[in-house]
């Protein structure tokens, strides 16, 4: 199951990665509408938390090996999620800025590196 759970959230992060790094605009400019929505934390927190939460039930691993990249992301998006939930003020994104889009395109990069290193990973030492 370990693996499944692992391989799963890798393609998952793949796609998505490479959609930030590729329109980094795009993602953008959706957060930003997002963010003009009253309850935009609420619609973020109800598709993270229960992704976040499979990982920890099912894959909350802390050997040092390509694993611990799901498991780390498993942690960010519950905490995110409840953060989101207990105090919705937090999601802040109104604007489009560069800096905004610079941070899509750099988050995606890393997500869609560190995806590949996990499949990589999984199926040289299966």
């Amino acid at each position: 199951m370990t693996l499944f759970i692992e391989n799963f959230f890798a393609i998952l992060f793949l796609v998505i990665g490479l959609s930030h790094a590729i329109h980094p605009e795009k993602w953008s400019e959706f957060f930003a509408r997002l963010g003009k929505f009253e309850h935009a934390a609420f619609a973020i927190a109800i598709f993270t938390l229960p992704s976040g939460l499979v990982i920890l039930l099912l894959h909350n691993q802390w050997q040092l090996n390509s694993g611990l990249f799901i498991t780390i992301a498993g942690w960010i998006m519950t905490i995110k999620s409840v953060i989101y939930f207990l105090n919705p003020s937090k999601y802040k994104v109104k604007d489009v800025t560069p800096q905004l889009i610079r941070s899509f395109r750099i988050v995606g990069l890393v997500m869609a590196i560190l995806s590949v290193f996990v499949l990589i990973q999984n199926y040289l030492f299966i």
